[in-house]
C-alpha cells in the first residue's frame, strides 16, 4: 500500500483495476484536477505492479489510496476491497476506463446539504478509446458522444426501478432508475447499511445490479435522478463493452470473467450455465 492517509473527504471515487494500467492512471490525473477534497482508491489486481510505478510518476499525493492485490480475486471482490478503504462522505465508484466530470464535485455538495442519500445522474454518453485494428492495421475509436440532457432533478422511489427490473428477469438494467454506486452518488452511510445488512458492500456477479439493488431497498431513502452527467462511461478494446460489441461477451460459464479467483461460486440453477451479459445481469436477483 502506498500513499495512504487518515483525511476525511467529501467524496471517494473507486476504480477497481485489473491489467489496464494506462486507462487507469488516466482516470487518476482527471479526477486530481477536479478538487482536493476527493480521495481515489484504487484496488488493484493486475499481473504485475506497473501501475503503483505509473502513479507515483504522478507525484507524492494523499488524495490516491493504492491497494495491490496478488493473488487473482474476482471482480466483485476488487469492488468491495475498493469500497472498505473509503474514506470520504459520499461514494461512487467507475470502471478504470472510464472519466469524471467536474459536476460530481457541485452535486455532492448539494447532496450534503439537502439530506439527499443517492442520485442516479444521467448515462447518455460514452467514450471509445482510440486503439489500432489488428487486422488492418487501422487506428479507430477515440470518440467522444455527449447526449441531450436537461438538467431537471426529479425525487424519485428506487423501489418501482427495482421491481420493473425483476419483472423483465434483470435485463436493461442501466434504464431503470434505481440508487446505486456505479456511475451513481451515495452517502458512505448507505454503503455501510448494505454492508450491515448483507455482510458486504458487493456480492453475486454483477457488481453494478447488486449494490443498486441492495441500495433501493433501504428504507426512507432520500432518491433523486438528474438528466445531467457527472461521469463518462468509457470503452478501452479489453472492455467487456468492447467484447460484446465484437461477440465476445458469451461462452462457457467455467470461461467467465466473473469468475476468476472464485471457483466455488454458486450459480443459480433456474439459469442457463451460459456466460453472457444477460445471464450475469440476471443472476444476482
Amino acid at each position: 500500500m502506498m500513499m495512504d492517509s487518515q483525511k476525511n473527504y467529501l467524496l471517494t471515487i473507486a476504480i477497481p483495476t485489473k491489467n489496464r494500467q494506462i486507462y487507469a492512471c488516466d482516470a487518476v490525473r482527471q479526477i486530481l484536477a477536479i478538487s482536493p477534497d476527493i480521495q481515489i482508491v484504487i484496488t488493484d489486481n493486475s499481473d504485475d505492479r506497473s501501475l503503483e510505478k505509473m502513479l507515483k510518476q504522478i507525484g507524492p499525493n494523499e488524495q490516491i489510496k493504492y491497494y495491490y492485490i496478488e493473488e487473482t480475486i474476482p471482480g466483485v471482490r476488487n469492488y468491495d476491497l475498493a469500497a472498505s478503504l473509503a474514506e470520504g462522505e459520499y461514494f461512487c465508484s467507475i470502471g478504470d476506463d472510464d472519466g469524471v466530470l467536474p459536476a460530481i464535485y457541485d452535486c455532492v455538495r448539494w447532496m450534503k446539504k439537502c439530506g439527499v442519500d443517492a442520485v442516479m445522474p444521467s448515462r447518455n454518453s460514452n467514450y471509445v478509446w482510440p486503439y489500432v485494428d489488428p487486422e488492418t492495421g487501422r487506428k479507430k475509436g477515440g470518440r467522444l458522444y455527449i447526449g441531450e440532457f436537461s438538467g431537471r432533478v426529479e425525487k424519485v422511489d428506487p423501489t418501482i426501478g427495482l421491481i420493473s427490473l425483476l419483472e423483465g428477469g434483470g435485463q436493461n438494467f442501466p434504464i431503470y432508475h434505481m440508487a446505486g454506486s456505479y456511475h451513481c452518488v451515495v452517502s458512505m452511510r448507505c454503503m455501510d447499511k448494505v454492508k450491515e445488512k448483507t455482510g458486504c458492500y458487493y456480492g453475486g456477479l454483477s457488481p453494478d445490479i447488486y449494490s443498486a439493488s441492495c441500495l433501493s431497498l433501504l428504507p426512507d431513502l432520500c432518491f433523486y435522478t438528474m438528466d445531467y452527467p457527472l461521469t463518462i462511461p468509457g470503452a478501452c478494446p479489453m472492455s467487456s463493452t468492447a467484447q460484446s460489441a465484437r461477440g465476445e461477451h458469451v461462452g462457457k460459464l467455467e470461461t467467465a470473467p466473473h469468475l476468476k479467483g472464485n471457483k466455488t461460486y454458486d450459480w443459480d440453477a433456474e439459469l442457463p450455465r451460459n456466460y453472457s451479459r444477460q445471464s450475469v445481469w440476471a443472476e444476482p436477483l
